[in-house]
């Protein structure tokens, strides 16, 4: 069955100049930063993808202020494509000011052409900037195409510019899959993989010490735990009872693998075009199971950094940590007479102390 992609008519304006000409003296540069202009081709299938290379010193980039007055409590985006340069994923920050603070945003570039995006609430009405600069303080290069900054809490529809903003919408226009990614799936995989164990979060995993937790589901196994804490019960262990079993261990604490149970919330149903170019919305179930596809595909194979993952070492924190915990003491050692038979075991003893705590860790990569 053919799906009609969404469409829309906002519009939206990109205040960046010379959007793909980063070695414009629009964008100043900055701690010996230098650019190379139409090095590879960009994503639109042009040669007019740039280098930028970093110099080895804290805070080298580029920095543009773009000419558009914020206003306090008003959300803007930053946004660009980047690919890293060699066989090594390279992170560059993104910056958005408004005069009186600044969100940095680390974004990694990868072997693919991937839109990052960095968003500020802003707290000031003034003109402020953008900036792309390196992470770390070594020599290190990244292509770069298509930057944006516009009002608004994600990146919309890229439009090129030259020596002017620009503005585009208005009109109805199908989404691209880009756009589609960009409105639907990438802001929700952002969501999923917070550290928050809410609502909007639903679908995905947490540890708990607790069997039941609200707004969860134990999936571990009815009441069994994903790991256990245990120490030796110090109390079982005496001289008149040697020998004593080596293994008498008490459980400390238990842990619990929960899935988080979502809720559905109400929106604004996108619209679409017939085949004899008739505008209709379209009906809830059809959107939300496409939808839920689009989102199962993209959290378990979008090949373009939001794919979901798990680990015990990469990633955010979900939910408690697993400690694991041990005696310290250097044994206690007994010895046990009965006529001619004498006997001797040393025992454990100590002050409990956490040799390591294990977290589970949600990543999109």
């Amino acid at each position: 069955m053919a799906v009609r992609k969404p469409v829309y008519a906002s519009v939206h304006t990109n205040t960046i100049k010379r959007s793909e000409e980063f070695d414009s003296v629009v964008w100043s540069k900055l701690n010996s930063a230098t650019v190379t202009a139409n090095t590879t081709t960009a994503p639109d299938g042009t040669t007019t993808a740039d280098t930028i290379t970093f110099a080895a010193v804290t805070n080298s980039g580029l920095n543009q202020a773009p000419v558009i007055s914020q206003i306090s409590g008003n959300d803007y985006t930053f946004s660009v494509w980047i690919k890293r340069i060699g066989g090594t994923d390279t992170d560059i920050n993104l910056l958005v000011s408004d005069g009186l603070g600044s969100t940095v945003r680390g974004k990694t570039a990868t072997a693919d052409w991937t839109r990052v995006e960095a968003t500020r609430t802003s707290t000031n009405n003034a003109v402020g900037a953008v900036q792309i600069r390196n992470a770390t303080t070594s020599v290190q290069s990244v292509y770069v195409w298509g930057a944006q900054f516009e009002e608004g809490s994600f990146a919309s529809s890229y439009i090129p510019t030259t020596t002017t903003t620009k503005s585009a919408g208005g009109d109805f226009k199908s989404m691209s899959l880009a756009d589609i990614k960009d409105t639907f799936l990438h802001p929700a995989i952002d969501l999923l993989v917070s550290g928050s164990t809410g609502t909007q979060q639903g679908g995905t995993y947490h540890i708990s010490t607790a069997t039941s937790v609200g707004g969860s589901t134990e999936v571990s196994g009815s009441n069994t735990p994903v790991f256990t804490d245990t120490r030796a019960d110090t109390s079982l262990y005496s001289a008149a009872g040697i020998p004593e079993a080596l293994d008498q261990p008490t459980t400390i604490s238990n842990y619990y693998l929960h899935k988080i149970t979502g809720s559905d919330t109400s929106y604004t149903l996108p619209i679409f075009t017939t085949a004899t170019n008739q505008i209709q919305s379209y009906p809830e179930a059809t959107f939300e199971s496409l939808l839920q596809e689009w989102i199962r595909n993209t959290a378990t194979s979008s090949g373009d950094g939001y794919e979901i993952n798990y680990s015990y070492t990469t990633g955010t924190n979900r939910g408690s940590g697993m400690g694991d915990t041990t005696l310290n003491g250097a044994g206690d050692y007994q010895t046990l007479q009965v006529g001619d038979d004498y006997r001797a075991q040393e025992f454990p003893n100590g002050t409990a102390v956490t040799t390591n705590t294990y977290y589970l860790k949600i990543n999109k990569s």
